[in-house]
């Protein structure tokens, strides 16, 4: 049980509002304490002197007394990341055990507030959602535009952003580096192995508040739910039936008008029964009776026919004298007639041939 609490424990966060903003855990400091740096920093810059005071680059085989050499120029790769870390300050955030990095000030410290404020200025034009970046709204207003710049360079698949476009490479490539602890599974993205777990914990933390149904997955509590509402909105292209689920409405489709004969209204288990139905459509019927003139579309048709013209009747009762062509005769003639009889005596018909 000690794995399977290290497997399941979630990694330490921020206690939450029940309104879904943060909560410190020490209560909120004003907002001073939320523009000073850590204390391995010593006193804070001002927002504008976090560019101003970072440390320049210095070439390591220089002199202090030598100022005539030329500084040593990085490679582009690695003075690009120097530019993107130069000023960098980690500041420490007004709730307690909070900290974020920053190389823009002000502009930057407004913006993580937001994640514990709950302020979403950003509004989308098409829905009611809004959002605390910018950056999220224009990935979100793709939704509404349908526009997908990130593409799959080995199938048709585009996405709407880098991370979804990651996930789906992993089914071209089969990764799968979310590993069960307790078991061999492993799934490609996160949601899918914390389901998984719920299967050895038992856990089923999507109750319905109208009856006593659990599940482990949302999408099935909203199936669920609309067997309370009454309401069906799969309806049938063929008919007028309306189902609550689609899994229902496929059955109702694959049973009721899938193998349905064009002609008539048989309706076929499946594709064999209706070929063999459908036989007797054909203008041309190949299986002859030598005896008589009948024919049919089937060997096993014209064998059922022969019978008639056989003079032997091999199937004999064994509580009177009747005797018939086919087995199946004895058995009903069985059924209606020495059911009753049979039981008194505990015997159950033989449907043994006749001398």
């Amino acid at each position: 049980m000690a794995s399977l609490k290290m497997a399941l424990s979630p990694s330490p966060r921020l206690a939450r509002h029940p309104s879904g903003d943060l909560h410190p855990e020490g209560g909120v400091v004003s907002l001073k304490t939320a523009l000073s740096p850590s204390p391995r920093l010593g006193t804070p810059p001002c927002a504008s002197e976090l560019d101003n005071d970072a440390p320049k680059p210095t070439c390591p085989s220089s002199d202090s007394s030598d100022t005539q050499k030329a500084p040593v120029v990085a490679p582009p790769s690695e003075s690009k990341q120097q530019t993107a870390t130069l000023g960098e300050r980690t500041f420490n955030c007004c709730y307690p055990g909070c900290h974020f990095k920053t190389v823009h000030g002000m502009k930057d410290l407004d913006r993580h507030l937001r994640i514990h404020t709950g302020d979403k200025p950003h509004k989308c034009e098409f829905c009611d959602k809004s959002f605390c970046r910018k950056d999220n709204l224009t990935m979100h207003m793709r939704c509404h535009t349908s526009v997908k710049p990130h593409k799959c360079h080995l199938c048709d698949y585009a996405a709407v952003d880098s991370s979804s476009l990651k996930k789906h490479l992993r089914i071209h490539s089969d990764e799968r580096p979310y590993k069960c602890q307790l078991c061999p599974y492993a799934s490609r993205n996160s949601s899918q192995l914390t389901v998984h777990l719920r299967s050895h914990t038992g856990e089923t933390p999507f109750q319905c508040w109208l009856c006593s149904a659990k599940f482990k997955i949302s999408s099935d509590l909203k199936r669920h739910m609309i067997v309370h509402s009454g309401e069906k909105p799969f309806k049938c292209e063929f008919c007028d039936v309306r189902c609550t689920m689609k899994a229902n409405l496929k059955s109702h489709i694959r049973i009721k008008h899938t193998f349905k004969c064009l002609h008539c209204s048989f309706q076929g288990r499946d594709r064999a029964d209706l070929q063999e139905h459908s036989r007797l459509h054909q203008a041309d019927h190949p299986e002859k009776c030598p005896e008589c003139s009948y024919s049919c579309s089937s060997a096993a048709a014209l064998r059922v026919h022969s019978w008639v013209h056989c003079k032997d009747r091999p199937f004999k009762c064994d509580f009177c004298s009747f005797d018939t062509k086919r087995s199946s005769s004895l058995a009903k003639h069985f059924d209606k007639v020495h059911r009753d009889e049979a039981k008194t005596e505990n015997r159950a018909p033989q449907g043994k041939e006749g001398p």
